[in-house]
């Protein structure tokens, strides 16, 4: 149902009635339906068979993101990582920098 509502929020965006539509949804699960979308819709050329990780990056907390641990892109599980360093950053497939961190 989520996800319904987020379809619709980006539908109501694009068609111009940003109004009631958008009053219903949270920022951070319209974040979380936009980034799942993205996933699901471009041609990754070498995406794992395995587990496709998004890493949030920064200091937000972003629980949102968190329910989309465990849905399919593609062949591969999708899991939510949060590294804490720049050096942890190495094998995610997505990255989301949180822009609350000015580092």
């Amino acid at each position: 149902m989520r996800g319904l509502r987020g379809a619709a929020a980006l539908l109501g965006l694009f068609l111009g009635g940003s109004g009631p539509v958008l009053a219903d949804v949270p920022v951070d699960s319209l974040k979380a339906a936009v980034l799942y979308n993205f996933a699901l819709f471009v041609y990754w050329p070498a995406r794992p068979a395995g587990e496709f990780d998004l890493c949030l990056y920064g200091t937000g907390p972003f629980k949102a993101a968190d329910a989309l641990a465990g849905r399919m892109v593609g062949r591969a599980k999708l899991r939510v990582r949060r590294p804490g360093k720049p050096e942890e950053l190495r094998g995610c497939q997505m990255l989301y920098l949180d822009g609350a961190d000015p580092a």
